[in-house]
């Protein structure tokens, strides 16, 4: 038995919900590769052309592989949370799918097997993290806990930890600026815009 195939990860119920909320957001209109380039926060045309980028859930997995997010929407295809319909496959959420957005059932989620691919994601990390002020990464931290608890949304909902890092990295100072950030579309910028700039600002 080859335990680096069975190891689960340990956020499995959030990111079944993260991947769920995709689906739903996107009208459930669309297949497995879209969902997963809005997750990870790509500037595909067509993610452009149909506003996508504006989702809540865009960009919520930027900081997995890949090849990670597409075997989890086929675990949870296989798993029965997630249906493929129609002749491209689109991807709808089952009526067990909807309990696992309310939390009432947690998913079995596997990390890629690879070792080269565990490699490549402890250094996608360290990168990850290159040039961030931590100290201002924390502020934006609580304040986006803040406002999650007064919407009563997880704190996913607002802005992912990429988007928090590339604020905390970028320092963005002007709301052009802030629309350069990772993640953060023109919804986004409207709603959080001004709230996260002046934390940033008053930073130094």
């Amino acid at each position: 038995m080859c335990l680096g195939e069975l190891d689960q990860v340990d956020d499995a119920l959030e990111i079944g919900q993260k991947i769920l909320s995709s689906v739903v957001r996107q009208d459930q209109r669309f297949g497995a590769d879209y969902t997963v380039k809005v997750l990870r926060g790509s500037s595909d045309q067509r993610i452009l052309d149909n506003r996508h980028d504006d989702l809540s859930t865009y960009g919520l997995l930027a900081d997995s592989d890949v090849r990670a997010v597409r075997g989890w929407v086929e675990q949870l295809v296989a798993q029965g949370f997630l249906a493929k319909t129609g002749e491209y496959n689109v991807l709808t959420v089952t009526e067990s799918g909807r309990s696992l957005l309310r939390g009432d059932v947690t998913p079995r989620l596997l990390k890629p097997a690879a070792r080269a691919a565990k490699v490549r994601k402890s250094r996608a990390h360290d990168d990850s993290w290159e040039g961030v002020d931590r100290d201002l990464f924390e502020r934006l931290r609580e304040l986006r806990r803040r406002l999650a608890d007064e919407k009563s949304v997880p704190a996913y909902v607002v802005f992912g930890d990429a988007s928090l890092r590339d604020m905390a990295r970028k320092k963005p100072g002007t709301p052009t600026e802030f629309l350069d950030v990772h993640g953060v579309g023109q919804k986004k910028a409207a709603d959080y815009g001004e709230l996260f700039l002046a934390a940033i600002g008053t930073s130094d």
